[in-house]
């Protein structure tokens, strides 16, 4: 996963540590999920280790701020675009690899 410091920087400087770190952890949780999660607050809570009673704060001042909350599941744009990138360059490499195989193969049956 590709991380912009800068322009993670310059739209999250008015966060506390711990919107810094739910923020980070939504990031790294969408990404792994493939661009998208459920909107469930007990989840959430696990998934970016706050307590129940820190909940709305965070989806105020984090979800709400810099995600897409649309039928029931949180996303982001930018994420989103970079994890469709990175899978079409991942893709690409490995048909490269594949040709590669197929033309050393080739060549040691010659």
């Amino acid at each position: 996963m590709r991380f912009y410091l800068r322009d993670y920087l310059a739209k999250t400087r008015d966060h506390s540590a711990q919107e810094h770190g739910a923020h980070f952890l939504l990031l790294a949780s969408l990404w792994i999920h493939g661009g998208a999660v459920r909107d469930d607050r007990s989840g959430l809570c696990k998934m970016l280790a706050i307590r129940s009673r820190d909940y709305q704060k965070i989806r105020e001042s984090v979800i709400e701020r810099h995600f897409v909350v649309d039928n029931g599941m949180i996303t982001n744009r930018r994420l989103t675009e970079e994890l469709h990138e990175a899978t079409k360059q991942y893709e690409q490499r490995v048909s490269a690899g594949k040709k590669v195989v197929l033309f050393a193969s080739a060549r040691l049956l010659v």
